[in-house]
């Protein structure tokens, strides 16, 4: 099984994809820190799940791509809360780097990193903690059709 898990979240969603993996006998690849030879998203390794912002758009046919989504104000607290600045500071700072993001992902992707529509599982995480989107993915694993 290939699992692509992605987030706009500035919370490090490692630890549940490390959970995933563990409970799955999965291996566990970091996109961010992998790399990215060439035909690398072309040729993924089964049993692995596979994190980082482009996974759910690059990995080439995975048997599940799952998404983590959050609000703006949610990454609003949590930059006000983890680094200690004002509202105003982070919201200019989400806001400069959505931008950036999307314009990056864009012009060297051809990808809109705000459409999930691609995504077999899309998870509002402002709505659920750790341990309830871990059991949401197993559900949704365990249901799957094989």
């Amino acid at each position: 099984m290939i699992i692509t898990i992605a987030s706009n979240s500035y919370e490090d969603i490692e630890p549940t994809c490390k959970v995933i993996a563990l409970r799955y006998g999965l291996k566990y690849e970091n996109l961010e820190n992998a790399k990215k030879e060439k035909g690398y998203f072309n040729s993924p390794s089964n049993d692995t799940i596979y994190k980082g912002i482009l996974a759910v758009w690059k990995i080439k046919e995975p048997d599940v791509r799952i998404f983590l989504k959050v609000s703006e104000e949610s990454k609003i607290k949590y930059l006000v809360e983890k680094n200690k600045v004002s509202i105003e500071n982070a919201k200019e700072e989400i806001e400069k780097k959505d931008a950036e993001q999307k314009d990056y992902f864009v012009k060297n992707y051809g990808i809109n990193i705000k459409d999930y529509t691609n995504c077999d599982l899309v998870i509002n995480m402002d709505k659920i903690a750790s341990e309830g989107i871990i059991g949401v993915i197993e559900k949704y694993l365990n249901k799957m059709t094989k």
